[in-house]
């Protein structure tokens, strides 16, 4: 057994998740294993070792059975994300699960297959976006959104609404069905498709200073339509 107020190199034997302790074998001394023991935590925070990883064990000078793993260690077999100079790391699979920060280029990275967020108030990024839990909004503000999809899908249960100065829209097919519809706009709203349909239950109102639809076929179904 070590000796009081010694500090040793050893391998992590057997990991226990639920006490957040662990065993240490020095193969130095023959395979000796630690009784469990705890795990360091700095900030509060604790991260499973794999088996196997070495670890550092500083013996308490109150007994020499008591000893506490400081931290494991960087070595040839386990090197940090290149070019982080702040990094955790989760887990050493080939995946590289960690979070990481580059002082030079102010670059905060998460590399995970999965992120998830559970926010139970309010959550900002910046002035830019935030949502809202109580109220179920998601708010953007900002001068440009830019969304580049093979296909998008807007599904609103309630009602969809577009406020714009000027509203483009360019398609090979534009078809619109509802119960009703209408367009406002103050500036030009401006539509361009190879073939144009509107097929509304109800009414068909459109407003704006100037409308242009290009299409080579036009189609309007409706129980009245205002323009």
């Amino acid at each position: 057994m070590a000796a009081a107020k010694e500090v040793r190199l050893g391998k992590v034997g057997k990991v226990n998740t639920k006490t957040g302790m662990i065993t240490v074998v020095f193969s130095d001394r023959g395979d000796e294993s630690t009784d469990e023991i705890p795990m360091l935590a700095p900030a509060g925070g604790w991260k499973k070792p794999d088996i196997g990883e070495l670890v550092l064990v500083n013996y308490l000078s109150n007994g020499s059975s008591v000893a506490v793993a400081l931290s494991t260690l960087w070595n040839g077999q386990l090197n940090p994300i290149q070019g982080a100079l702040w990094c955790m790391l989760f887990t050493h699979s080939d995946s590289k699960n960690y979070m990481s920060f580059d002082e030079k280029t102010e670059t905060f990275t998460v590399n995970a297959p999965n992120a998830k967020f559970d926010v139970k108030k309010h959550f900002t990024i910046s002035d830019y976006m935030s949502f809202d839990e109580k109220t179920k909004t998601l708010t953007i503000n900002t001068d440009n959104v830019k969304i580049n999809a093979k296909n998008i899908t807007c599904d609103a249960n309630g009602g969809l609404t577009v406020s714009a100065n000027d509203i483009t829209q360019k398609a090979d097919s534009y078809t619109v069905n509802s119960r009703s519809e209408s367009h406002t706009s103050n500036g030009t709203y401006s539509v361009s498709a190879g073939s144009i349909s509107h097929t509304t239950g109800g009414s068909c109102t459109v407003s704006a200073g100037t409308e242009s639809h290009t299409a080579g076929t036009f189609n309007v179904s409706a129980g009245n339509v205002t323009i």
